[in-house]
């Protein structure tokens, strides 16, 4: 079907397994916020000539809306968008193009300046107050401040740009921002900034860009934070500036001319060029979204993580994954579901008084214990992952299994379908059954009520406060005291799991230089060449660590619980310096291949700084301690 700028609703029917018997039904279903209260959204681009629609949440999801033919060249990061009308506006061919969302349809509108001779548009903005774009335009060999009339394409001069004389103080083409509410509308040279009335083109603000002693050369693109973007308070005018060796995400004061630096995109260490005057602010504001080569990148602005995607897989489009053809980016909210004909808006039908509910959740079933044996742990025979089911909704004959985290379709190996023996209270275990292809990752509880006539499985929640859905799985897990991991000084390892006699641990560098999917496929290699004698510079042990292998396991470091028992095996280790980068271990179950681990990293006094596969490692004459911006930094990442 085609794209449209306006929130869909649908409809959601449940048949029993006959295909035609109702269960129920709720109609007229708005779209929902995404975790967190990002709302949905969408990127507009254009890519060669292709109008092409990206879902905000994850920019590989993509459609076609239009082919504009035969319009024209597309000017280079000239756009606009009018969210209220599902609009955008870009240069094409020397005139204005208008392209509405909802129909979709491509208007061309020739630029009409009938007092001065028309130029072109250098940068523009939509001002919402006064229905009409103002921009930067060359009228006469001159560069102005001008207002467009979108429908009949006249240009108005509002006022002529303060002129200096040199190269370096012509506006950059693309670069510039509008803050609606105040009506200033921003625009940047390579060594100035200025603020004009977005009303009558007066100057506002005029200044220099300084930032320290470092060279500035620029701004790659201009946005503006606005009150209400859903990212905490207003940020005002923010910019990707151009820093010598560096490219930096940058809070911009418009007044002394003067940058507080959010996040490093790129520097000297991680090289990269961003597109200039290709930008956007994500529809609530808690990302500024940026093009580099055929990378999309995404700042996250209470984080300052930096993100990077690949704008769409070509795989899922007729059009080829070419970022670097982009002419503009835009991104917007979805506007409001359409209810005028639609008197009911939400109901729902059901076939029967006897029908089951939707989710488990108002019934009386709570599963505990779970966290006696987490993280889960494969191995042979026995009980590696036990709960207990209890409730006044807790019936005989119903059934539990084990689903990969995100629905109950699948079934992990080991986790089938399970009985429950006894009315009110009951005791499930399962022997999971997994492989490297299932850890590390997450799995999830789903039960199926025998009264249920449809036979369908339900997400259910685990816990006193029946408030966690999935939980970890694991080969093995690890644990390490003070993060970050100093080097030069003796740290003991606790490693944990179902682990015997023969497994294998390898503690591994993460310098980026191998996806850390194939991380532990390396390290066996590097672990097998510095066996046989081969190894040399390339090797991906960590400095100073080899292979460590379990020799015996004994009584006191078996460790039972309620439904079984886990392994307990410390060991000292000592990193070297000239690693100068995080860790990672791997996990190899008696000669198996490796496979990650997950990991908790704990402060001096043991407390929980950071669960993940990877674990910081301090410089040397670094102290041993993380400060909570960069646990927060790693935990995002």
């Amino acid at each position: 079907r085609f794209f449209s700028p306006r929130a869909e609703l649908f409809s959601v029917t449940t048949l029993l397994a006959d295909g035609t018997t109702l269960v129920d039904e709720r109609r007229n279903l708005a779209v929902p916020s995404a975790p967190g209260g990002e709302g949905p959204g969408f990127g507009v681009v254009v890519d060669g000539s292709q109008v092409m629609v990206f879902d905000a949440a994850d920019p590989r999801e993509v459609v076609g809306v239009l082919d504009l033919g035969d319009l024209g060249t597309v000017t280079h990061g000239v756009s606009a968008l009018d969210a209220s009308g599902d609009t955008i506006y870009f240069i094409a061919g020397g005139a204005l193009a208008a392209v509405s969302l909802s129909s979709p349809a491509v208007a061309h509108v020739p630029l009409r300046a009938p007092d001065a001779l028309m130029g072109g548009f250098v940068s523009m903005e939509w001002d919402p107050a006064r229905t009409r774009l103002v921009g930067l335009a060359l009228l006469d060999g001159e560069m102005a401040v001008a207002a467009l009339d979108v429908t009949l394409g006249n240009v108005s001069k509002l006022a002529d740009l303060p002129a200096c004389g040199t190269c370096e103080c012509s506006p950059a083409q693309g670069v510039s921002a509008l803050d609606a509410e105040a009506g200033v509308y921003y625009l940047a040279s390579q060594v100035t900034l200025l603020g004009v009335s977005a009303g009558d083109g007066s100057l506002v603000s005029y200044t220099t860009v300084v930032h320290g002693n470092r060279p500035f050369n620029g701004f790659a693109s201009l946005e503006f934070h606005a009150p209400g973007g859903g990212a905490g308070a207003s940020l005002g005018l923010l910019g990707v500036a151009l820093l010598g060796e560096d490219v930096e995400l940058v809070k911009v004061d418009p007044v002394t001319g003067t940058l507080e630096s959010i996040a490093y995109i790129f520097d000297a260490d991680f090289s990269g060029q961003v597109f200039g005057g290709i930008s956007a602010l994500t529809p609530s504001g808690s990302h500024y979204m940026v093009l580099s080569h055929a990378r999309l990148l995404a700042v996250d602005l209470a984080t300052r993580v930096v993100s990077h995607y690949n704008p769409y897989a070509s795989e899922v489009s007729e059009v080829s994954n070419s970022g670097g053809q982009w002419g503009f980016l835009e991104m917007s909210s979805f506007l409001p579901p359409d209810f005028s004909a639609l008197p009911d808006s939400s109901s729902v039908v059901n076939a029967s008084a006897s029908a089951p509910p939707l989710d488990v959740s108002a019934l009386d079933i709570r599963i505990l214990h779970l966290e006696d044996s987490l993280p889960v742990r494969p191995g042979g025979a026995g009980s590696y992952f036990a709960v207990q089911v209890t409730g006044l909704d807790v019936f005989a004959n119903d059934s539990l299994k084990v689903a990969p985290a995100g629905g109950c379709l699948a079934t992990l190996p080991g986790g089938e379908a399970t009985l429950l023996g006894a009315d009110g209270a009951a005791t499930v275990s399962f022997a999971l059954a997994l492989t490297t292809s299932h850890a590390p990752g997450a799995a999830q509880l789903c039960y199926r009520r025998a009264a249920d006539a449809s036979g369908a499985w339900r997400e259910v929640m685990w816990g006193e406060a029946r408030e966690r859905l999935t939980f970890p799985l694991t080969m093995a897990a690890f644990q390490v005291a003070p993060l970050p991991v100093p080097v030069g000084l003796p740290v003991q390892l606790r490693l944990t799991g179902n682990i015997k006699t023969g497994d294998r641990f390898l503690i591994v560098l993460d310098d980026n230089s191998v996806n850390p999917l194939d991380l532990c496929v390396a390290a066996s290699a590097s672990a097998a060449a510095a066996t046989d004698g081969t190894s040399d510079s390339s090797s991906i042990l960590y400095p100073g660590t080899r292979v460590m292998a379990v020799v015996s396991v004994g009584a006191l470091q078996l460790h039972a619980h309620a439904y079984g028992a886990w392994t307990e095996v410390t060991s000292d280790v000592l990193l070297a310096p000239g690693g100068g980068a995080p860790l990672r271990m791997c996990y190899s179950a008696s000669g198996g291949p490796f496979t990650l681990m997950l990991g908790t990293g704990l402060d001096a006094a043991g407390g929980v700084v950071l669960e993940g596969s990877q674990m910081p490692v301090a410089g040397e004459g670094e102290p041993s301690s993380v400060t909570p911006q960069c646990a927060h930094a790693a935990v995002a990442a």
